[in-house]
């Protein structure tokens, strides 16, 4: 796993972070947020195992595109490479190289060596429903 983003890590002991929830009566919001993570990534599984291959890169760059801060220079681009792409989801590089093609020529990708997210709607639309047909 690679950060997008800068970030720092804390260890805290399990006693003191269990005195922190205790204190501000967090435990049930802190366990209801645990649940609704691991129920998303259980779905998030599922769709990385399921859902035909040009469904799957779309999905994976519509949550980067959206994860994207507007701090960063250009929060249209997406920071993966065609190979990391494949590693991240199990898949040939030629197959990611085929459907961002796809996306290309529907639009919702630029054009060029980088992956751009031009059309954030129909990038969308492909990641939800069986649009990743795009090849007519």
């Amino acid at each position: 796993m690679e950060a997008l983003d800068r970030c720092v890590a804390h260890r805290i002991e399990t006693a003191t972070f269990t005195r922190f929830l205790d204190e501000h009566d967090a435990l049930g919001v802190f366990t209801e947020y645990l649940l609704d993570r691991i129920a998303q990534s259980v779905q998030d599984q599922a769709r990385v195992t399921l859902q035909p291959a040009g469904q799957r890169i779309a999905w994976l760059l519509v949550e980067t595109f959206e994860l994207a801060g507007l701090e960063l220079a250009d929060p249209r681009r997406i920071p993966f490479s065609q190979a990391g792409i494949a590693a991240a989801l199990g898949l040939a590089r030629s197959t990611v190289a085929e459907n961002l093609r796809r996306l290309r020529t529907a639009g919702a990708l630029g054009s060029g060596p980088r992956i751009l997210v031009t059309d954030p709607v129909a990038l969308r639309r492909v990641a939800s429903d069986q649009a990743d047909r795009l090849d007519g």
